[in-house]
């Protein structure tokens, strides 16, 4: 959803002043955007629709509606209005009402391309691929310089496995627009999965010499390089980011890119984007984490309060409150959060995460077990819900159970390193060296990262 809002941002008012093909109509047909207004003091369909073009370039959605909704008590066939409205519906995740608008701006106008741009857009959040390339290509027959439909699809193909034809399209915005950063993002992401290291670091250098004064630009080669292992370059391009925009997201961005020694920048960084804007989720969020790992559990519970002023439902936020009053020795109060997290979570993936933090917190784990245990009942057959548990055990010292839980999950999931691992370690507390050695060797062998994983959660054969 990220990259879609990133795409409306950028090009949505591009379609709102589309100059394609238009329905045929007679003179008092209102949908042309150049139709100049009656009278002063009397707005037009197309300047409601100029404004909403306005509105949604800067993701002001409800607004945008609005004025589209103005628009159409004006003029019920403003297909481009209908579409439009469409687009900011996409963008409210409202898919009901988006596909509405889209189908019925298609019985007025079928060859409007918003229209299929949108309905692909609608496709690819689901995963639809196949819809969604159909909507971009017919997009693009009836609008071939349709950036926005053309980057989707490049996207599209992308996900799909055709690297070839997202590597086209991609090279066909970029030839429209070279300032399409999510496009050389796109590239240098599929050159550095082919291991063509050297090419994506050259779509990293196109991006930055095409955006050179673009803080979004730099934003992004400071993740590509990070994913290229460039961590001198990373940094270097975060802080030209900063420099250009000293912005929320800038600082945010830097702070999560930062060195995971770096402990201090990183909550210098997060300090700079919470001046900005003190409610900021993000930065709240990230100065719980950075301060509850580094031990100042008073200061992640008072950011912790900051996130519940905002959401009080928030599971996870009484979860990891709660950790945070456990560490503290607050644990009449840890007990409360606890207890809301599990009232709060109605869905079973959330018992899961609530257990699972729990448990790798190392707190109230009898209580951790009984949540886990309540999910595990109500999905029975999902192999992490049932490593969870397993975890819980292990933690718990109960390890003829674990390894039996950790077995469990492991004929749901027989190479599930977490599950390999577990059970290696309880099978050789319980002085089954052969069993624990051959499963914590398969373990590793599966996924290197799993033992470095496990010391970090404090637990090690």
């Amino acid at each position: 959803m990220r990259r879609l809002i990133a795409c409306l941002s950028v090009m949505l008012w591009a379609l709102v002043v589309w100059a394609g093909d238009k329905p045929e109509s007679g003179p008092a047909e209102t949908s042309s955007l150049n139709a100049q207004p009656e009278s002063p003091a009397i707005e037009t369909a197309a300047q409601y629709i100029d404004r909403g073009g306005k509105l949604l370039s800067s993701r002001d959605y409800d607004r945008a509606i609005a004025a589209f909704d103005k628009a159409l008590a004006i003029n019920p066939k403003a297909d481009m209005a209908l579409a439009s409205r469409g687009i900011a519906y996409v963008g409210k995740l409202a898919d009901a009402k988006a596909k509405n608008d889209f189908d019925a701006a298609l019985v007025i106008n079928p060859r409007n391309a918003v229209v299929f741009c949108g309905r692909g857009m609608l496709a690819l959040r689901v995963d639809g691929l196949p819809d969604a390339i159909y909507n971009f290509t017919r997009s693009l027959e009836l609008e071939p310089h349709n950036k926005l439909a053309l980057e989707n699809r490049a996207q599209a193909y992308a996900r799909s496995g055709d690297l070839d034809k997202a590597l086209a399209d991609s090279t066909e915005a970029i030839r429209l627009d070279t300032n399409a950063v999510e496009m050389y993002a796109l590239r240098a992401t599929i050159f550095r999965k082919q291991t063509k290291q050297n090419k994506a670091i050259a779509e990293v250098s196109a991006l930055i010499a095409a955006n050179s004064d673009n803080p979004d630009a730099h934003l992004s080669a400071g993740k590509l390089y990070a994913s290229l292992k460039m961590s001198t370059e990373s940094m270097q391009a975060f802080n030209q980011a900063v420099q250009l925009e000293p912005s929320e997201t800038a600082y945010l961005t830097r702070a999560q890119y930062r060195p995971k020694n770096d402990t201090a920048g990183k909550l210098a960084d997060v300090a700079a984007a919470l001046r900005l804007n003190e409610r900021s989720v993000r930065g709240l969020t990230m100065k719980a984490t950075l301060e509850s790992e580094s031990g100042n559990y008073s200061a992640a519970i008072q950011a912790y309060n900051a996130l519940l002023s905002m959401d009080k439902d928030n599971v996870m936020v009484f979860t990891n409150r709660g950790i945070a009053y456990a560490k503290n020795q607050q644990l009449a109060l840890a007990d409360t959060d606890f207890v809301s997290a599990r009232e709060k979570a109605t869905r079973p993936n959330q018992l899961n995460r609530i257990c699972w933090e729990m448990a790798i917190s190392g707190v109230a784990l009898e209580q951790a077990l009984q949540i886990c245990d309540e999910a595990v009942a109500k999905t029975p057959n999902r192999a992490d819900y049932l490593d969870s548990r397993a975890f819980v055990l292990l933690r718990l010292k109960r390890y003829t159970e674990a390894i039996a839980t950790y077995g469990d999950a492991l004929k749901l999931a027989p190479m599930q390193a977490a599950s390999l691992y577990g059970r290696g370690i309880a099978r050789l507390r319980i002085g089954d060296a052969p069993g624990g050695t051959a499963d914590i060797r398969a373990a590793a062998t599966h996924s290197p990262s799993v033992v470095a994983t496990f010391t970090n959660y404090g637990v090690s054969p």
